[in-house]
């Protein structure tokens, strides 16, 4: 699951990058570049075309295109292949290779542990990957943590710590007091980390990707007791280091 998460989020990438001319297409022979080209707008046209036809009426066609659909992208993986050897600045841009479990790890810096997050409807998921500096023999690299929160109530209590914050921020309230802000920010930290709460302790910082509404939420804002319920409340930035990221992979 942490895998499809991972591919997901690559194709995201593609997809920004595929709106704008930011390739390295200089890095390209003239010849690749125009059959890439070529390749791209005739797969387009075809799509356009099915979009035009009548199923009720014109199956026959339809089948026709969907075929030469299917040769043009064994026609784009093979050039692919090629663009790998030739440009591997530009292979890595547009045609990235999401990372798998074992990659993500390699990835990561000692002493860092990643918290992926996947928010849906009605739950979330949260992955917690060590580094391979962090993971002992026999421990498992990863811990999945479903949280019972979905995307729209987790965007209520976003929206709803921002607000204070903003609020807090214009009225000068002293942070250190007891607030709407602690009380909000302690909610969110107990719902996102402390699931996961043993496994952030041990390593020396935090990567974050974030999913959904959860790109607006400042984390290091949060709130919580991290060595247990009697130690001191603390913001998250002062526990660990905190760093945000789109996906691994990226």
């Amino acid at each position: 699951a942490f895998e499809i998460l991972e591919r997901s989020r690559a194709r995201s990438l593609l997809t920004m990058l595929g709106e704008r001319d930011l390739l390295f297409t200089a890095d390209l022979p003239p010849d690749v570049a125009r059959e890439r080209q070529s390749i791209a707008a005739d797969y387009d046209r075809t799509q356009a075309r099915i979009a035009q036809l009548n199923p009720g009426k014109d199956q026959k066609e339809i089948d026709a295109l969907l075929a030469r659909l299917r040769q043009l992208r064994d026609a784009r993986e093979s050039l692919a292949q090629q663009i790998r050897k030739a440009s591997p600045r530009f292979a890595a841009l547009q045609y990235p290779q999401p990372l798998d479990l074992a990659g993500v790890q390699a990835t990561l810096d000692p002493g860092t542990v990643l918290l992926s997050y996947a928010v849906g409807e009605e739950r979330t998921t949260l992955f917690a990957v060590k580094s391979n500096s962090s993971t002992t023999v026999g421990e498992p690299s990863v811990a999945a943590f479903s949280i019972p929160i979905g995307e729209e109530a987790l965007r209520a209590q976003v929206t709803t710590f921002r607000r204070v914050i903003e609020q807090q921020s214009r009225s000068g309230e002293p942070r250190s007091n007891p607030s709407p802000l602690r009380e909000q920010g302690t909610r969110l930290f107990n719902l996102l980390i402390t699931p996961a709460r043993q496994i952030v302790a041990a390593p020396d910082r935090v990567l974050i990707a974030p999913d959904g509404v959860l790109h607006s939420l400042p984390f290091a804002a949060l709130i919580g007791n991290p060595e247990g319920p009697a130690s001191q409340p603390q913001y998250f930035t002062e526990w660990k280091p905190l760093h945000t990221i789109v996906s691994a992979t990226v």
